[in-house]
């Protein structure tokens, strides 16, 4: 399986990785807009997520968010009423550019601003994965992570080793 600690290394990114399985244990018991499937929180995951890179995004002094998602390609989460309500509870309204599917929202702030070229923003959507890999084939060796399918929520208790 390639990774993401491998897609960053290959891209020349640094991947910080922080533990935050007990708060998330909290929103997997009580997710305020319910579960997907999988009893997965899904809305809730992407705001606690999203809370938790704003502040890592305070602290290391970075601009904004760049995330993968997909417009329509995750049922619940992926949804354009979704996506604005889960940008909206985690405080990042404008901030997070979406590369993949950018040109099916409003202009962000970092695009307004300069900092990233709308003009090579996609307009990719829907479920279907080829559109994505006929981009990655395009841009040459870089690879891409395994997808995992649908979110499944795996928790394990660091205690038991």
């Amino acid at each position: 399986m390639f990774g993401l600690q491998e897609s960053g290394e290959e891209l020349g990114i640094p991947l910080t990785v922080l533990n935050v399985s007990e708060e998330y244990l909290e929103i997997v018991k009580h997710p305020k807009h319910g579960y997907g499937r999988n009893m997965n929180p899904c809305i809730d995951c992407r705001i606690f997520m999203l809370k938790k890179t704003k502040a890592y995004m305070e602290t290391s002094g970075a601009s904004f968010i760049i995330t993968g998602e997909v417009l329509g390609q995750r049922p619940m989460s992926q949804r354009r009423d979704a996506m604005r309500l889960i940008e909206k509870e985690a405080g990042l309204e404008g901030f997070i550019v979406r590369p993949l599917s950018a040109k099916f929202f409003p202009a962000t702030i970092p695009e307004e601003r300069g900092w990233v070229d709308r003009e090579r923003l996609l307009n990719i959507s829907g479920r279907s994965r080829k559109p994505q890999l006929k981009w990655r084939n395009n841009l040459g060796s870089v690879t891409i992570p395994v997808q995992q399918g649908d979110a499944f929520l795996r928790i394990r208790d660091l205690r038991d080793g």
